[in-house]
């Protein structure tokens, strides 16, 4: 007998989109497929996390392999393929390569833990006994440092980088396998998975399912890759409010993909879904009139609808007739308005945060009780079930939240601040995985607090992971602040500076240049980060792959020249030095470009 279980009841109210999920059976029973991809768009709070839902339960009945992973709560490689795994179990399907690799990644990771927690007892007794050797890291710097994991041996050594880190490292018996899979576990974890699946795919559908996928702007690449090397057995469906950009990469994936726009639902569509979902919650039917007030108020999107629903039935609101412009302010308002007074405090902590579970809700909120509201919060049709916990729909969370810093910025800063520090509280005793997705809250809080101060975070992090050359926690940061909503251009282009030197990483030199020159130009780029931005892209021009072509020297000589435009003390002559090498052997370089231009400059940024 198939899986008939829906556990968040979607399918007794969902409608519209009949066609798509005509579409998507079509292809789950097709033998070949023609096509191996689904990609679907539309704006916030238009039915993709939904649809995506539904898609999985047609699977299940049919007991059909399907694994589902989300933005929302994935944020890293490991995560995505982590998600998919124990979705697949469900379905009875062992993945026994991927999951021994896993348990060969924690084992490391909790060896090195074992090891940074003797080196802090360690550096900790030198500094109570003010004998620590000459040359050695000040305790504190050290024990402050960002990086999960080795945080303590990044300290220790003194910021001299990923050579130093790999030595410490082989000093302590880690073998080379071991320190390449903790320093970058995606490609390896990535062929696991990839191989395990097909040993699935030979004999049966497989699909897999990512929602949310604006919420993986850095992983965007990685998941256009792992399509074009997924076996042809394997359905891909991708969800999110734009269309994936995978052109520049695999210029003929369209070929391979069925692409389709959701757009707002008709006022028939809104009508059948106001009737569906009232009978879920109270049965019998409507009163018209409220219905097409909703309906006028709700302009389309699903989610608004039941939102709506939700407050008339549960808390008798009923004023949708004034309706402003802005859907997203008055939806707020309807909230605010339709929602007990004792819930607000709860609802609005709910949104501050990016998930919560009831330890949250009493850091946050400052409660001692707690229960209650989260059970009632729970009930939400806009709340979702996630690995952590719960958490709001991005529309309405995004929604509230912004209506509360313009409305109350006082506590707005509050919520966030104690949000902050009760993951900062947390991070004192985590280590892992743990301490990874734990220190990325912190700095999410952190920003919305002061986007000053939280930036400088972002920098210090950043550039710990690229000093340690730790190519995928880079790109699992990167990837998050993306998502965060910064107020102020000058911090939008730090972020694109880290974005491009994990370009650099992953030998995506044009990509990095153009991030390079956009932050050079931008009046809004800070002096330092202009001058880091010069001398990057000067790194990657030095190089004789660069250096060698029509006008090459003539790009670095102006990179140079630019560098006199900017105010950061020593930068000239560090950045000279650093291209000093290159420019004395263009010589021999153009007398040999063939060889030259065969071995391109492996040089860092």
């Amino acid at each position: 007998m198939g899986i008939t279980v829906d556990p968040e009841g979607i399918e007794a109210y969902f409608t519209n989109v009949d066609a798509l999920r005509a579409t998507f059976k079509t292809l789950v029973s097709e033998s070949p497929l023609s096509k191996r991809i689904i990609a679907i768009h539309g704006v916030g709070g238009i039915g993709k996390s939904s649809l995506v839902r539904m898609f999985r339960l047609h699977c299940k009945r049919l007991e059909i392999p399907v694994a589902l992973a989300s933005g929302d709560d994935a944020k890293s490689v490991l995560t995505i393929l982590s998600d998919w795994a124990e979705d697949l179990a469900a379905n009875n399907v062992k993945l026994p390569v991927l999951s021994k690799t896993l348990k060969h990644y924690r084992a490391i990771q909790s060896k090195v833990e074992d090891k940074t927690q003797e080196l802090r007892k360690k550096m900790g007794d030198q500094a109570s006994s003010a004998a620590s050797k000459a040359g050695e890291t000040a305790v504190g710097a050290a024990l402050g440092s960002l990086i999960p994991g080795i945080g303590t041996v990044a300290g220790a050594l003194g910021g001299m980088g990923a050579a130093a880190l790999v030595d410490w490292l082989r000093s302590h018996n880690f073998a080379k396998a071991d320190i390449d899979l903790l320093l970058d576990p995606a490609q390896k974890m990535t062929d696991d998975f990839l191989a395990d699946l097909a040993q699935v795919a030979n004999k049966r559908r497989v699909v897999l399912l990512v929602d949310t996928f604006e919420q993986l702007p850095t992983l965007s690449d990685w998941v256009c890759d792992l399509a074009q090397r997924c076996h042809p057995n394997i359905l891909l469906v991708v969800a999110g409010r734009a269309m994936p950009d995978w052109s520049r990469i695999w210029p003929g994936w369209l070929a391979h993909a069925h692409v389709e726009e959701l757009h707002p639902m008709s006022d028939t569509v809104m009508r059948d879904l106001v009737q569906r979902y009232y009978a879920t919650m109270r049965g019998g039917a409507p009163n018209a009139n409220q219905v097409e007030a909703i309906l006028h108020f709700a302009r389309g999107l699903p989610m608004v609808v039941t939102s709506a629903v939700q407050l008339w039935v549960k808390y008798g609101v009923e004023d949708f007739q004034s309706v402003k412009t802005e859907i997203a302010a008055n939806l707020v308002d309807r909230l605010m308005e339709g929602v007990p007074p004792e819930l607000i405090p709860a609802l609005e902590a709910a949104a501050v945060v990016r998930w919560f579970d009831q330890p949250i809700l009493r850091a946050v909120t400052g409660l001692a009780d707690v229960r209650d509201v989260y059970s009632e919060l729970r009930r939400f049709p806009f709340v979702r079930t996630r690995t952590e916990g719960l958490a709001l729909h991005d529309v309405v969370r995004e929604m509230i939240d912004e209506n509360l810093r313009v409305q109350d910025s006082e506590r707005h800063c509050e919520l966030h601040e104690s949000a902050a520090g009760y993951f900062e509280k947390r991070l004192e005793k985590a280590t892992g995985e743990e301490a990874e997705r734990l220190g990325l809250e912190r700095l999410y809080h952190r920003l919305c607090v002061d986007e000053e101060s939280g930036i400088k975070l972002f920098q210090e992090m950043a550039e710990e992971l690229v000093r340690y050359r730790l190519i995928n926690r880079l790109r699992t940061l990167v990837n998050d602040i993306h998502t965060y909503p910064l107020k102020q251009n000058k911090h939008r282009l730090w972020q694109s500076y880290y974005d491009a030197r994990y370009s650099f990483f992953q030998r995506q030199f044009d990509h990095a240049e153009k991030l390079y020159k956009e932050i050079v130009d931008s009046p809004d780029a800070e002096n330092t980060l202009r001058a880091n931005a010069l001398c990057s892209w000067g790194d990657i021009k030095k190089s004789t792959r660069y250096i060698t072509k029509p006008n090459g020297l003539n790009e670095l000589l102006t990179i140079i020249e630019k560098s006199n435009f900017t105010t950061v003390q020593n930068f000239r002559a560090n950045f000279r030095a650093s291209v000093g090498g290159a420019l004395l052997a263009i010589e021999s370089a153009q007398s040999s470009p063939a060889e030259a231009t065969a071995h391109p400059s492996n040089s860092a940024p």
